[in-house]
């Protein structure tokens, strides 16, 4: 099965303005090329939402190297998708991988109002079959090893996305979500976060 890594820039950086927080620019003549933006910041069209995917980040194993948008029709199938691109930082087993991923694969966003928050789209994070086949044979990733993950995202989405006011993107485990069911529905009741 042959693997290939798509290195494409994100659509925010190089000549166009950044998303908000992204300490980005518009280039100008003679400044050099602009830092790439903040991964942790969607690329456009959901330029305002903000996630915690440097939550991957935490295990030490893995970086989270950049974030761009791939349109409908692309390598990822019909519909568009949020793509990151993460680098293994150490040798690390691809069960490991596959843990710490399922671990973060409920993604949700919210808009937060006054402390309320509302969530207004949900969804998985889908990462790369060569990640689950490797778990099951016990494969080994080198450092410096690239893997996307992504989560698909329709047009109707990003328009009724673009249409709220978005600001937060979550990505958590199931048990976490389980956990935590009492103080989903008290938010969904519009109860004020504690």
């Amino acid at each position: 099965m042959a693997w290939f890594v798509c290195l494409c820039l994100p659509l925010a950086a190089y000549g166009q303005a950044a998303a908000p927080g992204q300490g980005g620019q518009p280039r100008q003549a003679g400044q050099s090329a602009p830092e790439p933006p903040d991964p942790a910041w969607l690329p456009p069209p959901l330029a305002d939402i903000q996630s915690n995917i440097r939550d991957l980040e935490s295990s030490g194993h893995l970086l989270v190297e950049r974030v761009r948008f791939q349109p409908a029709g692309s390598i990822y199938g019909s519909a568009a998708a949020v793509v990151w691109t993460l680098r293994t930082r150490t040798h690390v087993t691809s069960r490991l991988v596959e843990w710490w991923l399922k671990e973060h694969r409920d993604v949700r966003i919210y808009d937060e109002r006054e402390g309320k928050l509302v969530e207004l789209f949900e969804t998985l994070l889908v990462f790369p079959d060569r990640i689950h086949v490797g778990a099951i044979n016990g494969t080994l990733l080198k450092p410096g090893e690239y893997l996307d993950v992504w989560f698909f995202v329709t047009e109707e989405d990003i328009r009724r996305l673009g249409s709220s006011r978005a600001d937060r993107l979550v990505l958590s485990g199931r048990q976490e979500h389980l956990k935590s069911e009492k103080r989903r529905a008290s938010v969904r009741r519009g109860e004020k976060l504690p």
